[in-house]
This record gives structure tokens, C-alpha cells and sequence, in this order.
């Protein structure tokens, strides 16, 4: 069964998204390509419904999977491989990142990317592959609510020394 783009946000409205976040999601492909038509986009519901469906990551499961915290990057580009070239995460951000990557090795990442904005400042990050924590994700949601482009999942659990960024 198909369902208009409309009913697919409502659907996801369901779970918290508001109408530009559905959007979004749906314009990433996460409920896979529309069936453009000359009046609507339409989208398998079945699709939809398994977005919805998704069971929510709270902080304390992130943390027993990534103890040194998460940073959820809200993207505006549309290719993967335009992220590796900058990062806009600013000097505080920045330096709590390679604090952390310093002490273990690594900072998961997660990244949503939609659009393009070819004007916001750029800083460099290097990526890897991503390791076992990814497979103890797959499939949920982690819901952050709207904010800033970026976002430290379990920075206020961490201890305060682990919190400290800059001398």
C-alpha cells in the first residue's frame, strides 16, 4: 500500500518528528524512493510503518555501548563523501572530540545528512570505519529533539573530568 508524502509525515509525527524532520527523513530515503506521480509523492506505508516501528536507544544503552559518549551530527549535504572534507562542530566541540579521541582511540560519530549548504564553515575531522557499535544500533532511533547541527549523547553522565574541554 502507498501513501501520500502528508500521510507519511503525519505517521511519523507519531513518534516525535515534527513536519520538517519528517520530511527529511523521508527525503534521505529512510523509508526508501517515493513513486513520484504528477500530483504526489508516494510512499510505501509498510516502510513508513517500520520507521515508526523503530524502538528508541536511550542515553544509559548508548553509553553501555560507547562509554566515551556519541556525537550525533545533523548534516546539510547530500553526500557522504562532501562530510569528510569539514566539519562545522566549532573550537569547543571540536576540541572535546580530540580530547576524547586522544584518551580512546576513537569518538563514535553519527551523522544525518540531507540537502546541501555549501556556505557553513568547514573544520576537519578524520574518519574511520565504523566498529562494533554500530551493529548494537542498527535499527533503532535516538531521538534528539530539534537544537544545535551537533550533539554529545551522554556528555552530562559522563564523569566531570571526562566533561572538561580546553586548559
Amino acid at each position: 500500500m502507498l501513501m501520500t508524502r502528508r500521510a507519511a509525515e503525519r505517521r511519523l509525527a507519531t513518534i516525535g518528528l515534527a513536519r520538517r524532520h519528517a520530511t527529511q527523513v523521508l527525503q534521505a530515503g529512510l523509508a526508501g524512493r517515493p513513486e513520484i506521480t504528477t500530483s504526489a509523492l508516494l510512499y510505501d506505508a509498510d516502510a513508513v510503518d517500520a520507521l515508526v516501528a523503530r524502538a528508541p536507544l536511550t542515553v544509559a544503552e548508548v553509553l553501555d555501548t560507547c562509554p566515551q559518549g556519541l556525537v550525533v551530527a545533523r548534516r546539510t549535504t547530500s553526500c557522504l563523501d562532501d562530510l569528510v572534507d569539514g566539519w562545522d562542530f566549532g573550537e569547543v566541540i571540536g576540541s572535546w572530540i580530540n580530547l576524547r579521541a586522544a584518551e580512546h582511540g576513537h569518538v563514535p560519530l553519527v551523522t544525518t545528512r540531507v540537502g546541501d549548504d555549501p556556505s557553513r564553515p568547514k573544520s576537519t575531522l578524520t574518519l574511520r570505519p565504523a566498529t562494533g557499535w554500530v551493529e548494537a544500533m542498527s535499527g533503532r532511533r535516538l531521538a534528539r529533539g530539534p537544537g544545535r547541527p551537533w550533539s554529545l549523547v551522554g556528555f552530562d553522565a559522563l564523569p566531570s573530568e571526562d566533561r572538561h574541554v580546553g586548559g
